[in-house]
């Protein structure tokens, strides 16, 4: 095709030019953007033509209005009869309003590829039968020079598989930023030309279509602008659209050639966050052991200029580096203490490396002990924090009593200890403390790389933390992380300003074990400090989160979507095991396994805790234990049996008093751990937008109450349990006697010199363990439904009071505007209803009607579905038989492709939001409930404190 542009200018000073680009469409905003700005008053008019398309025309109008702003308008005039594509690409440009300011070429451009859609099937594929169908392309873009002389390729992005309508993201190169030059070659080309290539493994790859794109468009800023391909290739189907490209433009202010600025430290590797200062690692180099960055900084003897090894042998590298060094220190492990002869006292050696202002390489214990409880130097941010938004500032502190997981039988042989390091898990995000080698009491330092940021948003949150073994490189304890426990803090408790010192009780699951087996194992403690800020939000803000985030995706229409759960992406499987442990513990509930069932049955027994709360409830409100409660339950039933109509709201009312209820219970606990916020400190909270009430705990307050509370527990659970756990123990026991009575049938009917038998997995597994295979999907099925009914229950027992606050409060709500509707009214007029539309005389008509059809192909026009009459179609929707005709074709087609053009603008969101988090954090993706749906409460052991931060 050859397109040849006629430029005419309506203002005094005539400037005219003409170009003729073959196989391009036109460049008209060159002569208008060439560096000369127009006056207010001048006005430039193109007039294109196009030769070897049908006779049409299209004005171009460039008006300057005195702001320096340019302002494109495009009309068409096509003629009677005649439709084109090139029609379709013009009234294409007529869909946008250009507006961009003046600048000079000094500037970059950035150029984002959004995707393309109608390419054609270019690629066959092979059936089973041996039959060549046609296949999905693979598309991939490339931008190029337009000029004849220079193919310069400015970019290539990754292609997409498998897809005719492919989006381009971060992980497929999807952005460009042209430098200066770049621009300048543009300019003299006129434009760009963008091809889109199909790849194929095997032989040339084939090109699906190409576009030009004027170079004045590049300096306009727009996120969207269409292009229709040129291709030889059909379309899809009949009557399809032309295949398009789809791009956008923005001006790059930023000069190229500014400083790089330093990256963010890396506070998801335990290895990485030894040092941030380049001259200290190299002062101190020889000190340290067990860091995943020496490869990056010294050679393997030290010298530091060492050369980039391949990508596929750097872990190894740095492996054998790791090893080299850990298992020396193990064999021959180097003195970490000493007597100071001075003060006559054992000291030992600062781990994982002293202060770098103190010098202090040599410590006492109860010297190393008292820094760890110092403010830390720095709190590393673990994403961006927005200014407005909430933070949660955490600090690991100490671990006591660690099992040793370090090296197995033989490393433990060797001497070698746990290379303890803590994950925090909150939200979307995780970050890892630096690793303390070969100790079972580590004790992170003030200036150490233990305190972290997260972003805050909700209080109705939980922040998971776990302690692990790091064997990066050691070849006696593999290349993975080995579990040594976990805990969790719920922040529905804790108040802004005041800062808590908590030592959690470390354990190995909190689901897929019974609390028996739990509190058998002893895995250590680990202290950690936190504090809130709820920031500009405040208080109230992070209270009604997640209450206005579901009634805005309920307006919105995307109600389900990603309510209950969110995604946290790593960037390996070794970082996939390590945070899904903090979450969930040691996971052997996805094969069937005996130990998960008895757990889960163990858990829905534990749901019996609610009974006694249920029991203290109603002897509250009915046996006039506390007279206020009583007096307002007598008034509300007696009012409901008074006037049926208010029945409804009374059982509404009488269940949020019973929260209510529970939930003062609840606040008079002895351990101040355990006692969850008030309904009237929490009402102040919403109104006020304030937290005011102070929570200062003493260091072991509460603890010896824990062991008495616990007695009551369990002496309310028996007194409303008894009769049902008897009943239970009894089925329990005849169970085991049944099994007893199988275990001797078997040993019978089997051959004991055959030995045990061993448990077969997969499809012979199925079929010699059938209880397995039918098993195992309800076990799976299990899991989600125990995680909402475990939501359930902190919720009711107050473990999250702002939840159970908020349900009181709606419960309450909900009662009073149901006061109003009379039900009685209600219930009698549609019971009269439906009693004369069933059994009214109408049935006469639907009788004479079966008779006048029996016998006949007759069949009732409105029960059943109508069949061809001499009835005409616009009697019967004017008597409303059918119903109206549909819309004209064109506004159905212009409808479909509106809501077409919609769903695809929301995929491109939710995949350039997806690729862009996988391109930061990893391409594994782990699902996690976002609320708290722990089965045990962790409660603070004795060393817990609380005090107000100044």
């Amino acid at each position: 095709m050859k397109v040849s542009t006629e430029f005419q200018s309506d203002s005094k000073s005539g400037r005219s030019s003409s170009s003729s680009i073959p196989n391009q469409t036109p460049s008209p905003a060159d002569t208008a953007t060439s560096g000369e700005v127009l006056s207010p008053a001048e006005t430039v008019t193109f007039n294109v033509r196009t030769t070897s398309l049908p006779p049409q025309s299209a004005r171009i109008v460039l008006t300057a209005p005195p702001n320096p702003t340019l302002s494109i308008s495009v009309r068409t005039r096509r003629r009677d009869g005649i439709n084109s594509e090139a029609d379709d690409f013009i009234t294409q440009f007529s869909w946008y309003k250009f507006s961009s300011t003046v600048t000079s070429l000094h500037t970059g451009i950035k150029i984002e590829l959004i995707g393309c859609t109608g390419l054609a099937l270019t690629d066959m594929s092979t059936t089973l039968s041996g039959n060549q169908i046609p296949a999905k392309p693979d598309p991939y873009i490339i931008l190029r020079s337009s000029c004849l002389d220079d193919n310069t390729v400015f970019h290539k992005t990754k292609h997409v598989q498998n897809s005719c309508n492919p989006i381009f993201t971060s992980a497929t190169k999807s952005t460009v930023t042209l430098k200066k030059e770049d621009v300048l070659r543009v300019k003299q080309g006129g434009g760009l030309i963008v091809e889109v290539f199909d790849f194929d493994r095997v032989g040339k790859d084939d090109l699906l279509g190409t576009a030009f794109v004027p170079f004045g468009l590049l300096l306009f800023d727009k996120d969207r602008v269409e292009f229709p391909l040129e291709t030889n290739f059909p379309t899809l189907y009949e009557n399809a659209p032309p295949p398009m490209v789809m791009l956008g433009f923005a001006k790059d202010y930023n000069n190229l050639e500014e400083p790089r600025q330093p990256p963010i430290p890396d506070c998801r590797s335990p290895m990485r966050a030894v040092s941030l200062e380049t001259n200290w690692f190299e002062n101190n180099s020889s000190s340290i052991s067990g860091d995943d960055d020496i490869a990056d900084f010294m050679s393997a003897d030290g010298s530091g200029n060492s050369a980039k090894s391949p990508k596929l042998f750097s872990r190894v590298r740095k492996n054998i580096v790791k090893t080299t060094k850990v298992s020396a220190t193990a064999i021959t492990p180097t003195s970490t203490r000493r007597l100071n002869k001075t003060k006559n006292q054992v000291e030992l050696r600062v781990k994982p490396y002293a202060d770098a202002f103190k010098d202090q390489r040599w410590m006492t214990k109860s010297d190393l002990h008292k820094s760890a409880f110092e403010p830390s130097d720095r709190y590393t941010p673990v994403k961006p924090i927005p200014p407005s938004c909430g933070r949660l500032f955490v600090e690991a502190l100490y671990a006591n009593d660690l099992p040793n997981r370090d090296g197995g039988r033989v490393g433990k042989l060797l001497g070698k200890l746990t290379d303890a390091f803590c994950c925090f898990v909150f939200n979307d995000s995780f970050a890892t403390t630096c690793v303390i080698d070969n100790c079972l009491a580590p004790i992170w330092p003030p200036w150490e790389n233990r305190g972290f940021v997260f972003p805050l948003y909700s209080s109705s949150r939980i922040l998971h933390v776990g302690v692990f073994d790091s064997d990066a490189g050691d070849l006696l304890g593999g290349f993975d992380y080995d579990k040594v426990g976990r805990s969790y803090i719920s922040l529905a408790k804790l108040r802004e300003g005041v800062e808590y010192t908590l030592e959690l009780k470390l354990n190995n699951s909190s689901t897929y074990v019974t609390a028996e087996d739990r509190a058998k194992k002893d895995l250590g403690t680990l202290c950690v400090r936190v504090r809130v800020d709820w920031g500009e939000p405040g208080p109230r803000g992070a209270m009604l989160y997640d209450t206005v985030r579901i009634s805005r995706n309920y307006w919105n229409g995307t109600l389900g979507l990603d309510d209950s759960e969110r995604s946290l992406h790593v960037r390996d499987a070794r970082d996939y095991q390590m945070v899904r442990y903090c979450i969930e513990g040691s996971r052997i509930g996805s094969n069937y396994n005996l130990k998960t069932v008895y757990a889960m049955v163990d858990e829905v027994q534990s749901f019996a805790i609610v009974l006694p709360l249920l029991f203290i409830a109603a002897r509250t409100l009915i046996l006039w234990q506390e007279p206020a409660h009583s007096l307002v339950t007598l008034c509300v039933t007696y009012a409901a049996v008074s006037n049926p109509n208010l029945i409804p709201s009374a059982i509404i009312f009488l269940t949020a008093y019973a929260l209510f209820v529970i939930n003062g219970h609840r606040s008079k606990s002895v351990n101040p751990f355990k006692r969850p916020r008030t309904h009237f400190q929490l009402l102040t909270m919403l109104l006020l937008n304030r937290d005011d009430d102070s929570n200062n705990i003493d260091l072991g307050e509460g603890a010896n109450t824990d062991s008495i509370n616990e007695k009551e527990r369990q002496r309310a659970i028996s007194d409303v349990w008894r009769g049902w756990q008897n009943f239970v123990d009894k089925k329990i026991r005849e169970n085991a006697e049944y099994n007893e009575m199988l275990a001797a049938m078997e040993v019978d009917m089997h051959d004991p010199s055959n030995g045990p038998t061993v448990k077969l997995k997969g499809v012979l597994g199925s079929v010699v363990d059938p209880v397995s295979a039918v098993l195992s999907p309800i076990q799976t099925a299990l899991h989600p439904v125990l995680c909402y009914v475990r939501l359930f229950k902190n919720v009711v027992l107050g473990n999250e009071p702002n939840l159970n606050f908020l349900l009181t409060l709606t419960l309450l709500l909900s009662a009073l505007l149901l006061t109003f509707i009379p039900f009685g009214l209600i219930f009698r007029t549609c019971g009269k209803i439906v009693v004369l539309a069933v059994l009214g005389p109408q049935n006469i008509l639907l009788n004479t009607l079966l008779n006048r059809g029996a016998g006949s192909n007759f069949v009732p026009p409105i029960l059943f579905a109508s069949k061809s009459s001499d009835v005409d179609d616009d009697e019967l929707i004017e008597t409303g038989v059918l119903p109206p005709k549909q819309k004209p074709a064109e506004e159905a087609n212009r409808e479909n492709k509106n809501a077409i053009r919609q769903l695809r603008l929301q995929q491109e969101k939710i995949l350039k939001v997806r690729d862009e988090k996988i391109k930061k954090e990893g391409r594994i993706i782990l699902k996690k409930f976002a609320l708290n749906v722990e089965r045990f409460a962790e409660v603070p052991v004795s060393e817990g404190s609380a005090s107000e931060k100044i």
